[in-house]
């Protein structure tokens, strides 16, 4: 397992928390994104990956897994820059559900010219905005991305070698 933080390096003040979902910088940039997270109670991402197979649609790794009163760190960077804690966020009851995905929900089509605009992307199954809906706290301090495995939402553990803030 990696560590981000050898032992000489003082430790952010990070909420441990069940998922670490890393947003790389986009059209919106820091400001919009924090806005549309903020605004619409909502991690948007798409529930499937673009994928050839539209009879079999393949799931975004672990959005299957994530629940209702997950927490989940959401940090936005990258492309040589750490990452930032954006909020702290606790995973809601979906307002507008997506079957078989417990902490995904529909975005309010009212929202689709905006996130369009920011450069989110729809689900390439449904052609709708999907996300996760959460309640947010923000968050401050910095952390290191650990080496690409292919995906943007990974378990506290995964990223961090600990689940408890003692051992980071």
């Amino acid at each position: 397992m990696i560590t981000l933080f050898p032992k000489d390096v003082p430790k952010p003040a990070l909420p441990v928390c069940d998922w670490v979902y890393f947003a790389t910088p986009s059209k919106a940039g820091w400001d919009k994104t924090r806005a549309v997270v903020s605004d619409l109670r909502m991690i948007i991402r798409p529930v499937y990956e673009n994928s050839e197979n539209r009879d079999k649609p393949k799931p975004v790794p672990n959005v299957k897994n994530i629940r209702q009163g997950d927490a989940i760190l959401l940090v936005y960077g990258g492309k040589g820059e750490p990452y930032k804690p954006m909020f702290a966020c606790k995973v809601v009851a979906s307002p507008r559900p997506i079957p078989d995905f417990e902490a995904f929900s529909f975005a309010d089509v009212s929202q689709a010219e905006r996130l369009e605009a920011s450069g989110y992307t729809r689900d390439p199954h449904f052609k709708k905005f999907t996300g996760i809906s959460v309640k947010v706290s923000p968050v401050t301090g910095s952390i290191l991305k650990p080496p690409a495995r292919g995906t943007t939402i990974r378990t506290w553990k995964q990223v961090f070698g600990s689940t408890t803030p003692d051992k980071l």
